[in-house]
C-alpha cells in the first residue's frame, strides 16, 4: 500500500525524460531512439497518468480473483455435462456468481477515480494543455490557480452529484437479494 501522492512522485521520477528508468530501458532495448517527454506532451501525459491510475487500482480489483475462487466447481461440471460451451459457462455460471462483486468493485473504484486529485496534481497539475485535467484537477485549478471560487463551487457540486449517482447505484445493487428489514 502506497499513498497515491507518494506513488505518483515515484512514477514522476521514473518517467523523467533525461534520467528516468523508463526512458533508459526503452532506449537500451532499442524501442525508442530518443527519450520520450512522458509528461511534457498531451498524448503521452494522458497515457502516463492513466497507467499510474490503473497501477494504483489493480490491487482493489484483484478482489475479483478471490471471487473467482469462491465459485463452486460443481456448477462448472454441471454446465459441462449439460453441454455448455466455454462462453455459456462464463455467461451462465461465472458472471452470475461474480455479478455482485463486479458491481461493488467497479462502483467503488469509479468513485475512487472520480475523487482522486493527488496523482494528477503531483504528476502534471492538469497539463500539458489540459490533457490530464479531470474534474478534481479542474476544480483545484479553477479555485486555487485561477482564483474563480464560484466556478469551482459549481464544479464541486457537479462532482458531488456524480459521486452520489454512483453511490446510489452501489446501494441499490447491494440491497438486491437481501430481505427487507421491518421498520
Amino acid at each position: 500500500m502506497v499513498a497515491p501522492a507518494v506513488g505518483a512522485t515515484i512514477w514522476l521520477w521514473m518517467l523523467e525524460p533525461q534520467f528516468g528508468v523508463v526512458n533508459y530501458l526503452l532506449v537500451a532495448a532499442g524501442l525508442v531512439a530518443t527519450p520520450v517527454a512522458w509528461l511534457g506532451e498531451p498524448g503521452p501525459a494522458f497515457a502516463a497518468v492513466t497507467a499510474v491510475e490503473v497501477w494504483r487500482g489493480v490491487p482493489f480489483v484483484m478482489l475479483l480473483l478471490a471471487g473467482l475462487q469462491t465459485i463452486p466447481l460443481e456448477q462448472y461440471e454441471a454446465a459441462s455435462i449439460d453441454g455448455a460451451s466455454a462462453w455459456q459457462r462464463f455467461r451462465f455460471v461465472t458472471l452470475p456468481n461474480l455479478g455482485y462483486l463486479l458491481v461493488v468493485a467497479s462502483t467503488l473504484d469509479t468513485i475512487n477515480v472520480v475523487r482522486h486529485y493527488d496523482i494528477i496534481g503531483v504528476m502534471t497539475g492538469g497539463g500539458p494543455a489540459g490533457a490530464t485535467e479531470a474534474l478534481p484537477a479542474l476544480l483545484y485549478n479553477t479555485a486555487f490557480r485561477a482564483n474563480r471560487f464560484g466556478e469551482a463551487a459549481a464544479i464541486g457540486v457537479l462532482l458531488l452529484l456524480m459521486v452520489l449517482a454512483f453511490a446510489v447505484v452501489y446501494l441499490r445493487v447491494t440491497r438486491i437479494g437481501r430481505p427487507e428489514v421491518a421498520r
